[in-house]
C-alpha cells in the first residue's frame, strides 16, 4: 500500500492522504477479489496508479493552496472514507 502523506504535510493533508490511503487499499482488495488472475505486480500497479491520481489530483492542489485549507477542512472531516462493511461510502 502506497503511503501518501510526507512529513511536511499538515493535520488536513494528513487526513486527507489516510483516506485516500484507506480507498485505495480497499479498491485493490476488491479488485483482487474480483479478479483472482491478477497478479500482485498486476495489483501494485494499480494501486501506484491510484495513488498517483490522488496526489496530482487532490493533494498537490491541495498542498499548492494552503490558503484554502481552513475552507475546506470541513469538507474533509468525516471520521472514515468506509462504512463498516469496508466499503468506499460517496
Amino acid at each position: 500500500m502506497t503511503q501518501l502523506a510526507t512529513r511536511e504535510d499538515n493535520g488536513l493533508l494528513v487526513r486527507i492522504a489516510r483516506d485516500c490511503d484507506v480507498v485505495i487499499a480497499a479498491e485493490v482488495e476488491r479488485l483482487r477479489r474480483r479478479r483472482p488472475c491478477l497478479t500482485q505486480a498486476d495489483l501494485d500497479a494499480v494501486d501506484a496508479a491510484l495513488a498517483e491520481l490522488a496526489e496530482r489530483l487532490l493533494l498537490d492542489a491541495i498542498r499548492r493552496r494552503p490558503a484554502l485549507h481552513e475552507a475546506i477542512s470541513p469538507i474533509f472531516s468525516t471520521p472514515s472514507p468506509l462504512n463498516s462493511q469496508g466499503k468506499a461510502t460517496s
